[in-house]
């Protein structure tokens, strides 16, 4: 009579389980959707912030304020790319690390891959700073750096205080 009674209590809360568990990912992604929302929102507040004390610094008129802007959010579009791909790269050399099997022909190729991509980043920095000397004089270029500079480094102080979704 128990072992029946256990296996109907089993039987009946059983789909509660599953749907319990199929909702995990749900949230998972709710979570992940929210954080991702949060960080757009928070970068392109910085971002206005950056451009907006940086133009005024600079003593740009908003004709050329606007050419700026475009010209970063397109840009912007590479340097997002490039740092993706970075950090995929840089998981799959520390996963090979922690591989004692991981063979030599595997640690060149990683890092071959790691050589290209810092190439493609200094290939980036100098289309950025050959359009930015077409835009700006010499002071507004220095002075355009130095906020590009607080700029990266409060979205790097951001995305390492931003609270880490559990994986599963």
């Amino acid at each position: 009579m128990t072992y029946r009674f256990l296996a109907v209590v089993v039987l009946a809360l059983g789909p509660l389980g599953v749907s319990a568990q199929a909702q995990v990912p749900q949230k998972r992604q709710t979570l992940e959707a929210s954080y991702n929302r949060q960080r757009q929102q928070l970068e392109a507040q910085i971002f206005t912030r950056f451009l907006n004390r940086a133009s005024t610094e600079m003593k740009l008129d908003a004709p050329n304020r606007g050419r700026l802007e475009v010209y970063l959010r397109e840009s912007g579009i590479r340097r997002r790319q490039l740092t993706v791909q970075t950090v995929q790269l840089r998981r799959r050399l520390n996963q090979a690390v922690r591989d004692s099997t991981t063979a030599d022909a595997d640690y060149l190729r990683i890092l071959s891959e790691l050589d290209q991509l810092r190439n493609q980043e200094d290939q980036l920095w100098k289309r950025d700073q050959d359009e930015l000397a077409k835009m700006l004089n010499p002071r507004q270029r220095a002075v355009f750096i130095l906020h590009w500079i607080q700029f990266n480094e409060r979205l790097r102080e951001i995305m390492s205080e931003r609270p880490r979704v559990p994986p599963g």
